[in-house]
């Protein structure tokens, strides 16, 4: 067991809560450290390009309790690469939410499109969190 490396569980600060508005970057950063301790090097690169947050819905990545989906930009069948620049690292509810407003056999949606159905679904994420 001498290869397990011992890590030691960071302690919060004294009366820190996650409900304090004003100690949000605080928390933010703890679990960005965690996500980065916890995933693969791939998922790590790209939620570091992402700033750890869904491109879908904006919402943060590093909570656990949902899978996380990497995502083509421009799916293969269209053109597009498995390449980093291609990639993006998306909830799974997101990710299902998205591709039955965009089918991949359907035409790419624009701008305006797209910042709709986005917001959509983060609406329908959110009504789903409550």
């Amino acid at each position: 067991m001498s290869w397990i490396p011992i890590v030691r569980h960071v302690l919060i600060k004294f009366r820190a809560t996650p409900y304090d508005a004003s100690l949000k970057e605080y928390f933010e950063y703890r679990d960005e450290k965690e996500f980065d301790r916890n995933c693969i090097k791939s998922k790590q690169k790209l939620a570091k390009i992402q700033n750890y947050k869904c491109p879908i819905c904006r919402m943060s990545i590093t909570d656990f309790s949902e899978k996380l989906v990497v995502k083509e930009k421009v799916p293969v069948i269209q053109g597009g690469t498995r390449k980093y620049n291609n990639l993006q690292l998306v909830h799974g509810f997101c990710n299902k939410q998205y591709d039955k407003m965009f089918p991949l056999k359907g035409e790419r949606p624009n701008a305006k499109q797209e910042k709709d159905a986005c917001k959509n679904i983060k609406q329908l994420r959110l009504a789903e969190i409550s």
